[in-house]
């Protein structure tokens, strides 16, 4: 079977192009996410618009920008948790674990010990 032809809508001479009126609604407000921008370029354009194209054309317009990509709050911790976090609290736990382990085998050995100089020292 053949693949049936798309057939495409001209553009009206002199209507602006999507991407052209999601690069306007982007560049008036950089804090809008793709389903605002979305609505407003649809409004003005009359015609649908979805926030997967807006997203594509922000993609290409912050790389020719030059922006990395990345969250924009994204900052290494090089502190230790705060104290009540859930993370403290593990850390301080798991402190309290590692120092009865150590003192259950200090506790051990001392008593393998006693037991291991009864067994070698001769009966009289």
């Amino acid at each position: 079977m053949a693949k049936k032809k798309v057939v495409r809508k001209k553009k009206a001479a002199g209507s602006p192009s999507k991407a052209s009126v999601i690069r306007e609604v982007h560049a008036a407000d950089k804090s809008l996410g793709p389903t605002d921008v979305a609505k407003a370029a649809a409004a003005k354009l009359g015609i649908k618009v979805t926030p997967t194209l807006v997203s594509q054309a922000s993609s290409i317009i912050n790389k020719k920008a030059g922006k990395k990509k990345g969250r924009k709050n994204a900052i290494a911790k090089t502190t230790a948790p705060a104290s009540g976090s859930l993370a403290h609290d593990l850390m301080e736990a798991a402190k309290g674990v590692e120092a009865a382990i150590q003192h259950f085998t200090e506790q051990a050995s001392e008593a393998i010990g006693a037991k291991i100089r009864q067994m070698v020292t001769p009966k009289k």
